[in-house]
């Protein structure tokens, strides 16, 4: 209801008849160990958080004792630092970003909260929490498996493919992978079904692979899949001076995606520090503007 725009609705006190609306405003909290909807469109409102497994369990009054004992440093620094967002708030109302985030609202008013320097950092996070959010959309779809597959495990790339060519070997390899070809057929029962599900997931696939839909002027359509290719803008960084590098996603020297998403970070972070010492941009003279699509 909450997350429809419903309101709950009560009898108005000291009233016979009168009705009172109320309209939740929160966010919706799901915790799970193994989430069965994965729609694109309900996934791309997540926030989504993973926890690690509990270590040394503790009983619910140590908890709460905890906190409780820590309440009133915890209360003190939540109230000094709204009386801050709101200052903020105050001086960058008139900032409106370009949102990379479905939940727009809230990137909203986390990049304004933020100092100048830190939306890059907060944007960057948000790029790599969608890039998480698309791969969770789609890590169990059988046409991600076996794309994935012949890309990068094979080494195959599929160039120009017909709807029944591309057919043909999703189902071959799915029969080689051992998967259930009653459940792919199930889902997928022909061509044209295929076609429908990849273009609803060409933008979730294009993270990990160059994924290409072109329509020819017949009307006929062909599908390729390759490797992805990773730019890295070495131009950026303080260190280099060189042309940007482009090697393929999963090398041997990078198929440690966190290491890779480090170097990036690292990379990005370096060119902007740069950029804002140049400018010489101070926090006395706040000028809200959206910092070149940050």
């Amino acid at each position: 209801m909450a997350a429809a725009g419903g309101t709950v609705t009560k009898r108005k006190l000291y009233t016979d008849s009168d009705e009172a609306r109320y309209t939740p405003h929160c966010f919706l909290v799901v915790t799970s160990r193994e989430l069965n909807f994965k729609r694109d469109d309900l996934v791309s409102r997540l926030l989504m958080f993973n926890t690690q497994k509990i270590g040394k369990p503790k009983s619910r009054s140590a908890l709460f004792g905890t906190l409780l004992a820590a309440r009133d440093a915890i209360m003190t620094e939540v109230l000094t630092n709204l009386n801050t967002v709101v200052k903020i708030l105050k001086q960058h109302k008139d900032f409106e970003p370009r949102c990379i985030s479905r939940i727009a609202d809230w990137e909203v008013f986390g990049r304004k909260a933020c100092s100048f320097p830190a939306r890059f950092t907060f944007r960057l996070v948000l790029q790599m929490m969608n890039e998480k959010k698309d791969k969770f959309a789609i890590e169990d779809d059988y046409l991600y498996l076996i794309l994935t597959r012949i890309v990068y495990e094979k080494g195959r790339d599929l160039i120009e493919q017909s709807p029944s060519e591309l057919y043909s070997t999703l189902f071959d390899e799915a029969k080689d992978m051992k998967l259930s070809l009653q459940d792919f057929q199930r889902r997928y029962k022909n061509s044209r079904s295929v076609g429908q599900r990849l273009a609803e997931i060409k933008e979730e696939l294009g993270r990990e692979l160059e994924v290409e839909i072109y329509k020819h002027p017949g009307g006929q359509r062909t599908y390729t899949f390759m490797k992805k290719i990773i730019e890295v803008d070495t131009d950026e960084t303080p260190e280099s001076g060189s042309a940007p590098e482009t090697e393929p996603a999963g090398s041997p020297a990078e198929t440690d995606e966190p290491r890779l998403m480090k170097r990036v970070l690292t990379a990005k972070l370096a060119a902007f520090k740069r950029r804002a010492a140049q400018r010489s941009l101070s926090e006395q003279d706040p000028k809200p503007q959206d910092e070149e699509g940050y």
